[in-house]
């Protein structure tokens, strides 16, 4: 049997394992749940939000405030590195 199309029984195990793990850990702290809540609650908000519409203009806010990070990021980089390579030239024929 060719090796990609085996399942990976380990894999699924470990990852069900690990959302088991969470759901009973945060359970087992109820002080803590306003932080780390139970997996069946995050499932459930999940669900709430994508029935009332507001997961979508949610994930979109998200986007735009990652694109605009971004191309901040870009914008200030590419700054940087003209001013890198005038004060580099600048540097160089200064020794000269």
């Amino acid at each position: 049997m060719n090796r990609l199309k085996q399942f990976n029984w380990s894999g699924w195990l470990f990852f069900g394992l690990l959302l088991l793990a969470w759901e009973l850990g945060a359970r087992s702290a109820p002080k803590l749940q306003v932080y780390f809540p139970p997996l069946s609650r995050v499932l459930a908000a999940l669900a709430a939000s994508a029935q009332s519409g507001s997961l979508i203009s949610q994930f979109m806010i998200t986007v735009g405030r990652f694109l605009e990070g971004y191309l901040l990021s870009v914008a200030i980089g590419v700054m940087v590195g003209v001013v890198l390579a005038i004060f580099a030239r600048l540097m160089s024929s200064w020794r000269r």
